[in-house]
């Protein structure tokens, strides 16, 4: 079969996810699971849009970064172009209300093996509309499910311990 030099967008695909080390909180078994959940019943974490308090919006986008990870597979962390981040701006915000934290050196690697784990494979599949081969793959590599949970549980950890010390 020929494949067409012409790549005319980028797909992203999920790779089979074999048994992973998951997040204690995405387990529900977190050290702060019933207090975080609590937050979110209440509406002092809303389930859509922003909070002023940095260490709730840590919480926040730690668990929406989260979901998309051990939900989607973080097939839409990465932009159609497959180097962009659909989630770009959830990363920004999640730097800068963990910089006010001081929870900033957490923050970065956990981006880190985010940014570490993103695979393109070019021309690598069929366009989803179209028969022709030519377009890229994009997707995170398996790895990334041993690594993630333990830094996301920290970083809850952590958020929850300065929202309650301050407040």
């Amino acid at each position: 079969m020929i494949r067409s030099n012409v790549v005319t967008k980028h797909t992203i695909v999920l790779v089979n996810k074999k048994k992973y080390m998951e997040s204690k909180y995405w387990a529900n078994k977190g050290k702060y699971s019933k207090e975080i959940d609590e937050l979110y019943r209440q509406g002092i974490i809303p389930m859509t849009g922003k909070t002023n308090d940095p260490a709730l919006e840590v919480i926040r986008l730690v668990n929406h970064i989260g979901y998309e990870i051990y939900n989607n597979g973080g097939c839409n962390l990465l932009g159609s172009d497959g180097i962009r981040y659909d989630y770009y701006e959830e990363l920004e915000e999640l730097r800068d209300n963990a910089e006010r934290i001081n929870l900033d050196l957490l923050v970065a690697r956990f981006i880190q093996i985010i940014e570490d784990n993103i695979v393109l494979v070019p021309g690598g599949g069929p366009d989803d509309d179209e028969e022709e081969y030519g377009t890229d793959e994009c997707f995170l590599s398996d790895s990334i499910y041993d690594k993630i949970g333990g830094e996301m549980d920290e970083l809850l950890d952590k958020a929850y311990e300065y929202y309650t010390k301050n407040h």
